[in-house]
């Protein structure tokens, strides 16, 4: 489909002038047009794309920014300048931190008698009600966030809990949604003002068909992701995060089974392991059969009866990240060099995963204390939305693998020319349509990475 060509702002034309002028952009790749304008928009895989993804890791280690998940969006907002940008449609300036009250938060809030602007900085409103002494507002702000009343007496910790804690719960949002390398200056060209009528992928139709966790598909995990999701609405009505007792980021499963947390707890815990975690996962394991994912249930294997402690949780944790990293290192140089790699990806492991897609769930005897319920009901559905759903998550899975092909990538790229001979032969396989022998082998040397990897001095 072609691109609806829209109108610039002068606004947005004369912030385009005064980013590829800013020294924070010297040697950001780009072309211009036959009037010498800059060309905003390049995709990943172009050339350009390619070229900004090295400029921008450049500055990641400039700024000695960690090269972990997310690293492309906190580089760009550090690299900029002003840390606000107009709208391409409308010229509005808004701020690119996430500072703006989601839709949820808003509901949240007019229950509790209070009226909160999607296009509102919450920073502002803060220190409006903090002016006008407004304790009443404080109070239900705090039952909302499940943020203590102390913090209302210093402004500056209070503004740093709301944005740290409303982020982490995503009750707030930026301005402009992170789009590195598609645009110059690394984020959408429509901010949220115009986002909801210009970007017919966010429009609420298709936003309320979706509403899953994306890093099942980011990491390329099993479970019934669509079950899980249910779940975890039942948990968020009831103001309590679930928490993944293994987190998705180290290989576990995205499955209908969280414990209750609060999203302080949560923010704390980030995606390591406690010895408590290790112990639930095990006897979960022996009760009901997989917690990990096929890919990373090697490595969860040789580690998970060495943990005694939160220590060894904690070490065993950091393993299974790199490891996991390296999955998906893996996954990426079949999907980039293979000419059958997408084919091989999408038949042996995509395809179990979207069958998910065509059901809904809901859930009876919910126990927000607990997280556990009495029934789970599956609803077979056969509308196109579902179809949808499901190359959605074919789609998406492939973009997160695309994040692990440029060169920048981590510095898991290291341990491919280990594994040389068994990707070759992984390779000739998949392109001579011998799909099983080439998961067999692509089994194996997860298999084998996993022993000698986590074998390795703490």
């Amino acid at each position: 489909m072609a691109r609806v060509q829209r109108n610039m702002h002068r606004n947005f034309e004369m912030y385009q002038n005064f980013i590829v002028n800013h020294p924070n952009y010297n040697g950001i790749p780009y072309n211009t047009d036959k009037n010498n304008h800059p060309v905003w928009l390049a995709p990943a895989k172009s050339a350009i794309g390619s070229s900004r993804i090295d400029w921008l890791d450049s500055k990641r280690s400039e700024l000695n920014i960690p090269a972990e998940d997310g690293w492309r969006a906190k580089t760009a907002l550090a690299v900029h300048p002003t840390k606000e940008k107009p709208c391409q449609v409308c010229g509005r300036v808004l701020s690119l931190r996430y500072v703006y009250p989601n839709h949820g938060f808003i509901k949240k809030m007019e229950k509790k008698g209070y009226t909160l602007d999607y296009l509102e900085d919450i920073r502002n409103r803060l220190k409006q009600e903090k002016e006008a002494s407004n304790m009443e507002f404080f109070g239900a702000l705090s039952k909302v966030l499940g943020t203590p009343l102390s913090i209302n007496d210093d402004l500056s910790l209070l503004i740093d809990t709301v944005i740290a804690v409303g982020s982490a719960k995503k009750y707030l949002g930026p301005g402009a949604m992170s789009n590195f390398p598609d645009r110059l200056d690394g984020f959408h060209s429509y901010n949220r003002c115009c986002r909801g009528t210009q970007d017919k992928g966010r429009s609420k139709s298709n936003l309320n068909r979706y509403g899953q966790d994306r890093r099942a598909y980011e990491n390329w995990s099993d479970g019934n992701w669509k079950a899980a999701d249910r779940l975890m609405r039942e948990f968020n009505k009831h103001n309590v995060s679930a928490d993944h007792i293994g987190p998705i980021s180290l290989g576990f499963r995205h499955d209908p089974h969280f414990q209750p947390m609060t999203i302080a707890e949560q923010t704390t815990k980030n995606n390591r392991m406690t010895f408590s975690d290790v112990q639930k996962l095990i006897e979960y394991e022996k009760k009901h059969g997989d917690v990990i994912s096929w890919h990373s249930k090697y490595a969860w294997n040789q580690l998970k009866n060495t943990i005694m402690n939160d220590e060894d949780a904690k070490e065993a944790s950091t393993l299974l990240r790199k490891n996991m990293h390296f999955i998906l290192t893996v996954l990426a140089n079949i999907y980039e060099g293979c000419e059958n790699g997408e084919e091989f990806l999408y038949h042996k492991i995509l395809a179990n995963q979207i069958i998910y897609a065509y059901a809904d769930y809901e859930f009876e005897g919910f126990d927000p204390e607990t997280g556990e319920y009495k029934k789970m009901t599956m609803i077979q559905k056969g509308r196109k939305e579902y179809d949808n759903n499901a190359k959605r998550y074919v789609r998406k899975a492939f973009e997160a693998l695309e994040n692990y092909t440029s060169k920048e990538n981590r510095w898991y790229h290291n341990f491919l020319p280990h594994y040389k001979r068994e990707l070759l032969s992984i390779h000739s396989l998949i392109d001579n349509h011998e799909f099983e022998q080439a998961f067999s082998q692509l089994q194996h040397l997860f298999e084998t990475h996993a022993k000698h990897f986590c074998n390795l001095p703490k």
